[in-house]
């Protein structure tokens, strides 16, 4: 299963062993048993789990998972987007604009990955993005992503509200520019005082009648927030999904270019 790498085992029961082996920020966890899949935080799956838990208590997040003899997780020792405006809002120290394009860029081509390979994740808000302390940026929790079906259809509602598109919101089929329309929030997020939301409301009704029907507030002038991202952010939060800035635009920009590069390297 490991051939030709370094494999440390880290828990090991009568029917089920845990293998671990590390290429740059990647573990990859075997089983020895197929059908199992997890991180064997129950007694049931591997007799001395806390080896395997412990992994937890670093930052280490699923991003990855099928059922078989191995999935691979990432270690986000970093924290994720979540925590880091938590931090820099409550510390007063907002974001850096570099630092907001930075993320924003890696973020923006993971996701236009997985548009290309017809993946829709549905899903994407700060506590999803993983941050690495070498500044490497992933996009995780696929739990309730899905392809993209040749005809666009209505989908049960999931996700979360705060972060969702207007017609996704109206329970209308939904393509990958509600997935573009996320990180639309995102990117707002992390430019804008306090890393507040566009928009906020004390009930769902109130919540989905701003997003679907309000502008969101401006965002502060440079040098807080340059006017290309401020535009950007704009540009992806167009009410209609057709109007929207498409992710091969976006990071098409001038001012994005050496970012982009940059990430491309890595």
């Amino acid at each position: 299963m490991f051939s030709g790498v370094a494999v440390r085992r880290i828990a090991l029961g009568g029917k089920h062993g845990v293998f671990v082996t590390k290429n740059a920020e990647a573990w990859t966890f075997g089983w020895n048993l197929y059908g199992q899949c997890g991180l064997g935080v129950s007694s049931n799956d591997v007799p001395s789990p806390t080896a395997v838990r412990s992994f937890s208590a670093v930052g280490v997040r699923i991003s990855d998972a099928s059922c078989g003899d191995a999935f691979t997780i990432f270690v986000a020792d970093g924290g994720d987007l979540g925590q880091r405006l938590e931090r820099a809002a409550a510390d007063g120290r907002p974001m850096a604009a570099a630092e907001v394009e930075h993320v924003f860029v890696q973020v923006a081509l993971a996701l236009q990955h997985c548009h290309r390979h017809l993946v829709l994740h549905r899903d994407l808000k700060p506590a999803n993005v993983l941050l690495t302390q070498q500044g490497i940026v992933r996009l995780g929790d696929f739990g309730i992503a899905r392809e993209m079906l040749p005809s666009a259809a209505a989908v049960p509602l999931q996700g979360t509200p705060l972060y969702m598109a207007p017609e996704v919101l109206r329970g209308q089929p939904a393509g990958k520019a509600a997935d573009v329309w996320s990180l639309g929030v995102v990117l707002y997020q992390m430019a804008a005082d306090e890393h507040s939301l566009p928009w906020n409301a004390p009930s769902l009704p109130q919540l989905v009648r701003m997003i679907c029907v309000e502008p969101p507030p401006p965002l502060p002038p440079p040098p807080r927030c340059p006017v290309h991202l401020a535009e950007l952010a704009l540009a992806l939060l167009r009410k209609r999904p057709h109007e929207r800035c498409a992710l091969a635009t976006a990071l098409a920009r001038p001012e994005l270019q050496t970012t982009v590069r940059r990430c491309h390297k890595r």
